[in-house]
């Protein structure tokens, strides 16, 4: 059996964006779903040397963007990171 090529944590936001899909999107189409992911979890998205952050783009055709500190909400921890995930519906 081959070894899966996404972590859980990368599931995970494929999961929870498939969820809200199923949502009403934007007047253009467009799903965002954003999310507070732990620092040092964020690697886990972007996989060495992106091809994870890559790959997950191809499969679903969403713009994934890890966004920098200044972006972060009131409510993240300092360690936090925010991911953005885009998609046409």
């Amino acid at each position: 059996m081959p070894e899966d090529p996404f972590s859980k944590a990368q599931k995970a936001v494929m999961i929870i964006h498939s969820k809200i899909l199923v949502s009403d999107p934007d007047k253009d189409g467009t799903i965002t779903t954003k999310l507070l992911v732990p620092a040092d979890q964020a690697g886990c998205l972007l996989g060495r040397g992106g091809y994870i952050m890559i790959e997950m783009r191809k499969m679903t055709r969403a713009k994934i963007h890890i966004h920098g500190k200044e972006r972060l909400p009131p409510c993240a921890a300092h360690t936090d990171e925010l991911v953005e995930v885009r998609c046409l519906n």
